[in-house]
């Protein structure tokens, strides 16, 4: 009965280190990727992966890290009721390769420079702008700061519900 016990932890022990282990990043394969992204790509694309993500807020500070990214997605959508109010950006990359940008309905208006403190200014005539990041195999962290007057709301990713086995007994969850 021992030797069961013991064999069932060594086979959970390898099946533990098994999930996480993860394949070696071509670095130059990711960063060529994300590169080469058009801007119709980033702008119109919504689509990504994410393993091991947090987020904390604190008043007008927003952090997220996440340990791999792959994809396009709407991190936040910047709104201001006032011309000259400014957004800053600091990012991190660990690994793989990302871009931030900012974007209107059509095209990039702003593209972040990663491993730095940048600070944009939202155009006067500013409609809903999206803060989209684009990543390929990307373990980072990002540090969004705002002035008042400007909200960040977070769309993405969706609400979504887990459908009952009972007809009207449902939860909807955010993630």
């Amino acid at each position: 009965m021992k030797k069961i016990g013991i064999g069932l932890l060594v086979l959970f022990c390898f099946g533990l280190v098994s999930c996480f282990s993860r394949e070696p990043v071509d670095q130059a394969a990711a960063e060529e990727y994300v590169k080469n992204l058009t801007e119709e790509e980033i702008v119109k694309k919504n689509s990504s992966s994410k393993f091991s993500y947090s987020k904390s807020t604190i008043g007008n500070k927003v952090k997220l890290s996440v340990k791999r990214f792959n994809g396009v997605e709407e991190t936040y959508v910047v709104k201001t009721n006032s011309a000259g109010k400014k957004i800053k950006v600091s990012s991190n990359v660990q690994q793989g390769s990302i871009r931030i940008v900012l974007c209107d309905s059509k095209k990039i208006v702003h593209e972040f420079e990663i491993g730095k403190d940048e600070t944009f200014e939202i155009p006067s005539s500013s409609e809903k702008m999206i803060l989209k990041t684009a990543g390929k195999d990307a373990a980072y962290s990002i540090v969004i700061e705002w002035e008042s007057g400007i909200n960040l709301e977070n769309e993405s990713p969706k609400d979504f519900q887990i459908v009952p086995k009972r007809k009207n007994d449902f939860e909807t969850f955010s993630i």
